[in-house]
């Protein structure tokens, strides 16, 4: 199905969605994921691997007013020494799309899809194009197992803390 973000990268060489279904409505979902970043309240998944890779990663365990707030054009950081994502589109409680272009380009969207007052999907979706730069065949095996790890990870994580409010 067509999802928030989809646009950003419209024929990905690599792509992926993973989901989760969390035990909430979907507005209690949502400062979790609003406040995702290096230098925010972390990515929620293994603290221990990202800091190995010099992420230097704190996980909040707490919704921060502080992180609450997002705009078009933001920036996300992923590591303190790399470019941010910056935000392409975002609708409160509803869907949080973050995009980069470096070596490639890519798109992550996070869209909360409710299912009733108390429970809400998770999905998200990265897309990559770096068909220009020819690293597709090199990127692909380590890309797909590396980040299927840390994202089923993040979304445990955030269904995880959720759910305990």
């Amino acid at each position: 199905m067509r999802l928030p973000g989809d646009e950003v990268v419209e024929t990905p060489t690599i792509a992926s969605m993973h989901a989760i279904t969390i035990d909430v409505a979907a507005e209690k979902a949502w400062p979790w994921i609003v406040q995702i970043g290096q230098d925010r309240g972390g990515f929620y998944s293994y603290t221990l691997l990202e800091n190995l890779l010099g992420c230097r990663m704190k996980n909040a365990d707490q919704i921060n007013p502080a992180w609450q707030s997002l705009d078009e054009g933001d920036a996300v950081q992923l590591h303190p020494k790399f470019p941010p994502m910056v935000v392409k589109q975002i609708s409160n409680g509803e869907h949080l799309v973050l995009a980069q272009e470096t070596k490639f380009l890519w798109a992550w969207a996070f869209v909360l899809v409710p299912f009733s007052t108390n429970q809400c999907r998770l999905l998200a979706r990265t897309r990559i194009s770096s068909d220009r730069w020819g690293v597709t065949p090199l990127l692909y095996p380590t890309m797909t197992l590396g980040h299927y790890v840390m994202e089923r990870k993040m979304l445990l994580g955030i269904k995880r803390r959720s759910e305990r409010e």
